[in-house]
C-alpha cells in the first residue's frame, strides 16, 4: 500500500476527512491491533464480513453476527436491507446522508 495515494475517502457514509488521516497509524498496525481486538471474540456488525474483507482479516464464522443476514431484518426476498434504512426504522436515527 506504500504510495497508494486515496482520492475519495467516502467521508459522507465512512466519516473519515483528509485531515483525520493526519499522523495515523499504518494500515498494518491497524490490522494488527484489530486482529488482536478481535481474536476469540463475538463479532457484530452489518455486512460485517466487507469489513474484514477490507482488513484483509479472517474471523470464525461461529463467532459472527451479521445484522444483513438476521432475518427480520432482511427483505422478504431475504435479501440484506442497508444499514440507513435499518437505522432509520429501528433505531430512529438518520446515517449515511448523501
Amino acid at each position: 500500500m506504500h504510495g497508494l495515494q486515496i482520492t475519495d475517502y467516502r467521508t459522507q457514509w465512512s466519516g473519515v476527512r483528509e485531515k483525520d488521516l493526519v499522523n495515523a497509524p499504518t494500515v498494518k498496525q491497524v490490522q494488527e491491533r484489530v486482529r488482536k481486538l478481535v481474536e476469540g471474540r463475538i463479532l457484530v456488525g452489518h455486512s460485517i464480513d466487507c469489513d474484514l474483507d477490507v482488513l484483509e482479516l479472517k474471523h470464525p464464522h461461529r463467532l459472527i453476527r451479521d445484522t444483513a443476514y438476521f432475518a427480520p431484518f432482511t427483505h422478504m426476498s431475504g435479501r440484506p436491507q442497508k444499514l440507513r434504512i435499518l437505522s432509520r426504522r429501528h433505531l430512529g436515527l438518520t446515517i449515511q446522508v448523501v
